[in-house]
């Protein structure tokens, strides 16, 4: 079984070390794991030629600043095209010792030629390591209608097979694209098999570098949500994304799935679609507040009290 990880650093040598060693040590055989830098200036390149002149399972990559979500995707390209499970990692959590094992397991359990992404719940610690508590659940996992407006794939949580990569290699333009892991989810959902493992198999760091990427409870989501992001910027950034999507895989999609993208999409043309939206179950958020506050927001939108950008 040949696995490879994939790693995007950026200023990140305070914990680098830590992490790269909880992947190199998991308990498998035929582990690679693949870094690519985008552009940092502190020591986190210098760490990682240390590390690969001693570690031949290490391949390092310096590149320019790209940021998000395109340092990922540079990182797809690079990745091998045979390789049975890939895996995605951050630069500052701890990985379980069977994260790579349970994840691989249940990715290879189902069809090769079907695009299959794996992603789990993660233990949530602090800068020192002391226990914080657990992501939230998502028991809806792998439905269109959930990841045309909600993102339940953890990045650093994420396995996927080779038919998924392939996928995920069709988007020549990441115009629109939001993450990296919201679009691997939005692609396993259209065409294959999304897999949300309930049992945490990752320390996850919460510090001043990413305490906005990852709520603490559905009830610390739920208060970001009303007071980090407009409404309306919501409304934009799901459609322009729910656009790039259409054009990059629209012509693939099933029939059904075509019409609920298009549902979505007439937003952009009626505004009154909005209300026929309001009742449409097959497009949810996960949590029933959440999807009160999308219920609310279309309501809002319909009757033009919000718009888009």
């Amino acid at each position: 079984m040949n696995i490879v990880v994939l790693m995007s650093t950026y200023n990140g040598a305070a914990n680098l070390k830590p992490q790269v060693r909880s992947i190199l040590d998991q308990d498998v055989t035929h582990l690679s794991l693949i870094v690519r830098d985008d552009g940092s200036s502190d020591a986190t390149p210098d760490i990682l030629r240390r590390l690969a002149a001693t570690e031949p399972r290490l391949d390092v990559h310096l590149g320019d600043n790209a940021g998000l979500p395109d340092a990922f995707f540079e990182l797809f390209g690079m990745a091998p095209p045979d390789a049975d499970v890939y895996l995605l990692s951050d630069q500052d959590d701890v990985w379980h010792a069977d994260k790579v094992a349970v994840a691989a397991r249940q990715v290879l359990s189902h069809r090769a030629d079907t695009p299959v992404l794996y992603c789990s719940r993660v233990r949530l610690v602090s800068d020192a390591g002391a226990f914080l508590g657990l992501s939230p659940d998502r028991p809806f996992a792998g439905a269109l209608g959930n990841a045309l407006v909600e993102n339940i794939c953890t990045g650093c949580t994420a396995a996927f097979n080779g038919a998924l990569l392939k996928r995920l290699l069709q988007a020549k333009s990441l115009d629109g694209i939001m993450f990296h892991d919201w679009w691997a989810y939005l692609v396993a959902a259209s065409f294959g098999t999304v897999i949300f493992d309930r049992d945490a198999r990752i320390d996850y760091r919460l510090h001043d570098h990413n305490v906005a990427g990852m709520p603490t409870s559905e009830r610390n989501a739920f208060t970001r949500r009303l007071t980090q992001q407009r409404v309306s910027d919501r409304f934009t950034n799901l459609l322009a994304q729910a656009e790039a999507f259409a054009a990059v895989y629209g012509g693939d999609l099933a029939p059904d799935k075509r019409l609920l993208l298009d549902r979505l999409l007439a937003l952009k043309q009626h505004r009154r679609a909005a209300f026929g939206l309001i009742t449409e179950r097959e497009i949810f958020r996960q949590s029933r507040r959440d999807d009160l506050v999308w219920r609310l927001a279309l309501a809002l939108f319909g009757a033009g009290l919000i718009g888009t950008r």
